[in-house]
């Protein structure tokens, strides 16, 4: 008698076709719980913690940095991680913050006899920057995240293999047949290119462009264009917050993944989109799924991974730069609808993203 005969014909699972789904939501939690962990380290490291549990009464995100003698944008994106946690109380209407007396002894005992929280520090190497930052203001530079950007742009690149072609185009109305027919298009923060390569590759008969500030970035991708012989794929470094009237109403389609929320100054670029954008040219963008408030994430999928990944890296960026807006990875639904009205897009469709909750899809006409 055979094994699987044995065994009353035991059954092989493809596990592609089936997913422990209490596991994946087992995975959010770790992931949410670490990067919670690793933001409730820099508070103990910069004496918020030690402030919060001081307080008498619940304190504006002002008054608490004012207390701690801390940089107020940062105090307050730590609050908005620690919000979204549960660890401590935001009251919405007069956006006022306070850590219930009850769990003030739990934070602080504990953690001083087996320094749990501490245990975070090894993990991040930019925790002398940041306690900087908090301090002092300003940002950091993008060199100092050595490793960083490779990984996000090889998790990007994936994404942009499983979805882009396949969903994401054939998603908005027209524009795989407009694709196909020819129409200039334009990636915003391209990093290394991949979804423009893609594109070029499936669609021969469209002009598509990739602009980012980065010349390592450019260079590889161009690097690659040549490489695949692709004579309609064009990269160039750009600022994309400065409009360059050489691409006045130049393009049909621009498309932003993941990108706005990062930039120094988003308004600009945004503003610059909608010039350089055709006559009932399409806009899409593909961003961070949030609202504006924190108080309104709590229970979304990895919210205080999203606030924490915000305040360890892409507020920082931002705010590296002299007037730098440091939106945040949260900058949320409500505001990106408010700062794409102000440009001069009207209508703002909202959309999921498929096979992705962690991001939402904007899509809009000029």
């Amino acid at each position: 008698m055979d094994g699987d005969a044995a065994h009353g014909s035991a059954k092989l699972v493809n596990v592609d076709d089936d997913v422990d789904h209490e596991f994946a939501h087992k995975l959010d939690e770790i992931i949410n719980h670490n990067a919670t962990g690793l933001s409730l380290s820099i508070g103990y490291r910069v004496g918020l913690v030690q402030t919060m549990a001081e307080l008498e009464e619940p304190k504006t995100s002002m008054e608490i940095a004012e207390k701690a003698g801390l940089n107020e944008r940062y105090v307050r994106e730590w609050l908005a991680v620690m919000v979204v946690s549960k660890f401590i109380i935001v009251n919405k209407d007069d956006n006022t913050y306070f850590l219930p007396r009850n769990r003030v002894k739990c934070l602080q005992s504990p953690i001083k006899q087996f320094s749990t929280v501490k245990m975070f520090e090894m993990f991040p190497p930019l925790f002398g920057e940041l306690e900087a930052c908090f301090k002092n203001g300003g940002g950091i530079s993008y060199d100092k995240y050595e490793g960083f950007h490779k990984v996000m742009d090889a998790m990007s690149a994936q994404g942009h293999r499983e979805n882009l072609l396949q969903y994401h185009i054939p998603s908005i109305e027209g524009l795989h047949e407009k694709l196909e027919s020819g129409i200039k298009c334009l990636d915003i923060g391209c990093g290394f290119g991949s979804p423009g390569l893609l594109m070029s590759r499936r669609y021969p008969n469209s002009e598509i462009y990739g602009f980012d500030i980065s010349q390592e970035s450019i260079q590889y991708a161009q690097g690659e264009a040549e490489k695949l012989n692709l004579k309609n794929a064009h990269f160039l470094v750009k600022d994309c917050s400065k409009f360059d009237p050489a691409f006045t109403e130049t393009f049909d389609y621009i498309f932003a993944h993941d990108a706005i929320h990062d930039q120094a100054q988003p308004g600009e670029v945004l503003s610059c989109i909608f010039k350089m954008l055709k006559k009932d040219g399409l806009f899409s963008m593909v961003d961070v799924k949030a609202h504006s408030h924190p108080s309104d994430n709590i229970g979304i999928t990895k919210a205080a991974y999203k606030y924490t990944v915000s305040l360890f890296h892409c507020m920082p960026v931002s705010l590296y730069f002299d007037g730098g807006a440091g939106l945040g990875t949260c900058w949320g639904m409500e505001l990106a609808v408010k700062m794409l009205k102000e440009v001069g897009f009207n209508d703002v469709d909202i959309r999921p993203y498929h096979g992705d909750s962690f991001n939402i899809h904007y899509v809009v006409r000029k």
